[in-house]
């Protein structure tokens, strides 16, 4: 059991994130605590966030393009159905436009044809 510095509970270890820079290899607060803490900094600096978020990804391109690469290859059929369905909606919402045209289409020469 540990107390967090932040709540005050008592609370397992497994409440608390690993830190081997810490005497006990543990954070004084929780995760719970921490969590709020970190959710609180984003909201009152997310120009600070974006701006290190933003160079982090100019500087490891690499990594993303390999994370990238590993997650086509782990998940190529769920994305092959993903985007079978996304162009078979795609196509559904074309006619549908289309159909809405040429309704609106024929009501206008209706409207405009002179009937003697």
């Amino acid at each position: 059991m540990k107390t967090c510095t932040k709540c005050k509970e008592s609370k397992e270890l497994i409440c608390f994130y690993k830190n081997k820079s810490k005497s006990n290899g543990f954070n004084y607060q929780c995760k719970e605590c921490a969590l709020k803490g970190a959710r609180k900094y984003r909201q009152a600096n997310p120009e600070k966030i974006a701006e290190r978020e933003r160079k982090w990804r100019q500087a490891n391109t690499w990594k993303l393009t390999e994370k990238d690469r590993k997650y086509r290859q782990a998940n190529a059929e769920k994305i092959a159905e993903r985007e079978r369905k996304y162009k078979q909606a795609q196509k559904q919402e074309q006619s549908a436009n289309l159909f809405f045209q040429m309704a609106h289409f024929a009501s206008e020469i209706t409207k405009t044809t002179i009937t003697p």
